[in-house]
């Protein structure tokens, strides 16, 4: 009998206890620059994703890893921010990372003023965003200033 009621406070505890057992996702890669053909670690750049916050500083090797908050799901797209001066993401575009089981992702970065910005797909990103910062530009009351579309 009391095997048997050790058994059963065993299993109703069971559930409880898997609510209170939680696995941290991280997500990590390296952040690399892109120095015309080479590669090299980009060391001290700082991480995060974005409306999450909690930036992380890459290592020497330009390795990162981010905390993934239980609300995004594997499967889900997130967007990336690399904060170093002079320098934004090349790779994946826009930052924007679909997540996957593995939880890995290199970012690529390359000089804020080369050409690879110009690339078909940078364009067509820019395309899609422009109507969203030209509303942003007007406001209620009126024009918010003269409305740029660059």
């Amino acid at each position: 009998m009391r095997t048997r009621t050790s058994l059963i406070v065993f299993v109703l505890m069971l559930p409880m206890s898997v609510g209170f057992a939680h696995a941290e996702n991280w997500l990590q890669g390296q952040v690399l620059e892109q120095h015309g053909g080479t590669k090299r670690p980009a060391t001290g750049a700082q991480v995060w994703i974005v409306n999450v916050g909690n930036p992380y500083l890459t290592q020497a090797d330009g390795g990162y890893r981010v905390l993934v908050p239980d609300a995004i799901r594997i499967g889900q797209t997130i967007a990336l921010y690399v904060k170093r001066k002079g320098w934004a993401i090349a790779t994946p575009l826009a930052g924007k990372v679909q997540l996957s089981p593995e939880l890995t992702r290199d970012i690529i970065l390359a000089p804020e003023a080369s050409p690879i910005f110009l690339s078909a797909a940078q364009f067509d990103k820019f395309l899609e965003n422009l109507p969203e910062k030209l509303r942003k530009q007007v406001t209620l009351t009126g024009k918010d200033g003269a409305v740029d579309p660059m």
